[in-house]
């Protein structure tokens, strides 16, 4: 699109836009000079601001640990506090004398005291300290030491943070309650004036024998108590062992006995004639530190803007005050401690050079991921380093760089700019674009006039456009040549069209005849096909016959074969029977045998029974009854040969249907056998017979009907190709139509060119 707009333009609307664009560009490129300087200077300035805030802060700090020191030490050689050492010590030891106390009361008003007000309030889920011990361990290992804890503890009527206001309490007088109130009130006046966190007196038994504020630490031992292992415990032993006016410093960590927010310790010992004392503490106070770099939080007046901020980080790398925007650091322990002293870690390059003592500027990421201009320098404290880092976002040092006064150089350049393009476009259209607009006009009257090719550009200048005039000339002869050369192929060609156009009917025509030739074949091969499907189908149909009738014939075989094995059998049960039926006449006679010995045994009875009947005749009445008897039995033998001859004639008709049955089942099944067998013979040869018939005409229906199929594929074939070659001939038919056509249209065309051609006046018309 932007390619057809510019082919559009005039060339002094090219030339202009060209000019325009130009400035632009160069507007652009000193504009981002511009802000590039801009932007160099206010970074600059930011780091020179930095700097001076950084060298300020850095000096202020080393100033108060100067003082601190300072104070440390003359405090130690204050003959008060080497008396003060002297006299608590002495009168510590000897608080279980002089007060008489139930020591058992005491400690478990210290666990009382220690569950409820200590143990529940020490923050031990700050990584690194050590966990929660039995509320025993806490306690002073000193019975002194314990009552020295419920007197100035769990008996101070005022409240935690506030225990420094108990100066004197009477009801518990003794001689180390009077050095107390001597003493305190100067000590307590000493941390209110130079703002320490705690003031400790500790001898040189390791026994915290007075403490300003009496937390937790207040009467413990540092060699062997709960406190043993702490920076104050550390700080302390150091001291004691080391020559006087020496400053021990043990830096800022999580300190139990304050509940385990960071505490940082300043000790130096003490001495009275070479002998040491004890140990002078200071607890170093956080909220000093903290308002000094901060500067009392009045950010904006010292130059540090909205974003701009100074912190301290440790060798540890945990900040020493709390950052500018605490409220916004994403950290749970930083939210509920309210500090990002000793909880929040700021690793970097920067504090890596700082802590080797170096300083210098550079850009950095700052807590929140913004890029930062930041300044940094070492710190001494008491001949350790911390590290010193002053920074203010980026995007609010730039945001200044919108004012006028930062682009007057631009401004300038570009009114010079307009005024030197002003005056090359003067200069290019009188002596550029007036004898363009002559070619323009001359090429116009060659293009929209009579076409008169004989016709020549007037124009002699030696200057690129008198170059181009030539060489338009040298354009229009050749144009000129070609033009009478095309007249003369127009009528060639168009005498050329005119015979092919001819060639092409008759093509066409030949095609139309085969065409129609050749869908009289398919007509006539598409019904040698329907009977041959025909035939297929009955081919098929009767192979299925045969194939059933076959299968028919087996069933009929098997079952022919079924039956002559039941006839075998039924002759074998027959001849089982006959069997049985002669063991059954063999039986018969021995029943015979057994019946003639009881109808002998019969016979004997009764001869018997007649005996023994003539007996009882002779013997008179007293045979009688014997005679009775006789006669019964000779009844009885009477009786069973009847029924033996009864038996015996039946048994003899039994012997008589049993042989003739034998015979008659042997007669018949002989029979039987041997007409089953010769028609089983028979059948399963004719039945072979016949299947070999059924399988030689079931190959044979097969054989055609694959004949078939094949046959009615290749016809299918031919059809196909006939259909194919009718497809080809009808493609042909449209190509040789398209080619008429378009030899038509080369015709017309032709016509056309000739008659456009006629425009052109050449030397030959």
């Amino acid at each position: 699109m932007m390619k057809g707009f510019f082919r559009r333009l005039t060339i002094a609307q090219k030339i202009t836009i060209g000019s325009l664009i130009g400035i632009v560009l160069l507007a652009v490129i000193l504009a981002f000079l511009s802000f590039r300087g801009a932007k160099e200077n206010l970074e600059k300035e930011a780091f020179q601001r930095l700097t001076v805030i950084r060298e300020s802060k850095a000096q202020h700090l080393e100033d108060y640990f100067s003082n601190l020191k300072n104070l440390l030490l003359t405090t130690a050689d204050n003959s008060l506090t080497k008396e003060a050492i002297r006299d608590l010590s002495t009168s510590f030891y000897l608080l279980s004398e002089e007060l008489n106390f139930d020591i058992n009361q005491v400690k478990q008003a210290l666990i009382r005291e220690y569950r409820q007000n200590y143990l529940s309030k020490v923050n031990y889920d700050i990584p690194g300290v050590r966990p929660p011990k039995n509320v025993g361990f806490y306690l002073p290992r000193d019975v002194n030491g314990m009552i020295a804890q419920y007197i100035f503890i769990v008996e101070n009527p005022y409240p935690i943070g506030k225990k420094n206001l108990l100066v004197y309490n009477p009801k518990y007088s003794c001689s180390y309650m009077e050095y107390h109130k001597r003493f305190h009130p100067n000590f307590n006046n000493l941390l209110k004036k130079f703002g320490l966190y705690d003031i400790f007196l500790i001898d040189s038994n390791g026994t915290v024998v007075y403490t300003t504020f009496k937390e937790k630490d207040f009467a413990t031992n540092l060699i062997k108590g709960p406190y043993k292992d702490t920076g104050l415990a550390k700080a302390y032993k150091k001291a004691l062992s080391s020559p006087k006016d020496t400053v021990v410093f043990s830096d800022f960590s999580p300190y139990e006995p304050s509940y385990n927010l960071p505490a940082a310790f300043v000790a130096t010992p003490i001495y009275e004639r070479g002998k040491v004392l004890g140990v002078l503490v200071f607890q170093i106070p956080i909220d000093k530190i903290d308002a000094i770099v901060n500067f009392n939080y009045q950010f904006k007046s010292v130059g540090l803007g909205k974003t701009g901020e100074v912190f301290l980080v440790g060798s540890d790398y945990y900040l020493r005050n709390n950052i500018r925007f605490l409220d916004k650091i994403d950290n749970p322990l930083v939210k509920k401690l309210g500090t990002t002293i000793g909880i929040l870690r700021y690793k970097s390059p920067i504090v890596d050079k700082a802590l080797l003592g170096e300083k210098g500027t550079a850009f950095v990421k700052d807590f929140f991921n913004e890029k930062a201009l930041a300044s940094y320098t070492p710190v001494n404290v008491f001949g350790g380093k911390w590290a010193l880092i002053s920074e203010i976002e980026e995007k609010e040092i730039l945001s200044g760089l919108t004012s006028l006064s930062q682009n007057r150089n631009l401004l300038y350049s570009i009114v010079l700019l307009i005024t030197f393009i002003g005056i090359f476009l003067l200069f290019v259209r009188t002596n550029i674009v007036n004898p363009l607009n002559k070619l323009i006009e001359t090429s116009r009257d060659l293009s929209e006039g009579e076409g008169d090719l004989t016709k020549k550009l007037e124009i002699n200048s030696g200057d690129e456009i008198g170059i181009a005039a030539k060489y338009l000339n040298a354009f229009i002869d050749k144009v000129r040549n070609i033009i009478e050369i095309a007249k003369t192929s127009a009528k060639q060609n168009l005498k050329t069209a005119t015979e092919l156009k001819n060639k092409a009917e008759e093509v066409k025509n030949r095609i139309e005849n085969e065409k129609e030739a050749i869908m009289e074949t398919a007509s006539v091969t598409n019904k040698i096909k329907e009977p041959l499907d025909s035939f297929k189908d009955l081919l098929s149909e009767s192979s299925e016959k045969i194939g059933k009738v076959s299968e028919k014939l087996k069933l009929a075989l098997e079952s022919l074969e079924r039956l002559h094995t039941s006839v075998v059998q039924t002759e074998e049960q027959n001849i089982q029977s006959i069997t049985r039926l002669k063991e059954l006449n063999s039986e018969t006679e021995n029943i015979k045998r057994i019946i003639e010995i009881i109808q002998g045994i019969a016979d004997k009875t009764n001869l018997l029974a007649l005996n023994a009947s003539i007996e009882a005749a002779r013997a008179g009445e007293s045979g009688k009854g014997f005679a009775v008897v006789a006669d019964e039995i000779r009844k009885l033998a009477e009786q069973i040969q009847k029924n033996t001859s009864s038996i015996n004639t039946i048994l003899n008709s039994i012997a008589n249907a049993i042989m003739t049955t034998t015979e008659n089942i042997e007669n018949s099944s002989r029979k039987n056998v041997s007409f089953l067998k010769e028609t089983h013979e028979m059948l399963s040869e004719n039945m072979n017979e016949v299947k070999d018939i059924m399988e030689d005409t079931k190959t044979t229906s097969i054989s055609l009907n694959e004949t078939a199929n094949m046959l009615i594929e290749s016809i299918e074939t031919l059809i196909r190709n006939i259909e194919c070659i009718e497809k080809i001939s009808e493609q042909n038919y449209e190509s040789v139509s398209d080619i008429i056509q378009k030899i038509k249209e080369i015709y017309r065309e032709t016509e056309e060119l000739n008659e456009i051609l006629k425009v052109f006046k050449t030397n030959g018309d």
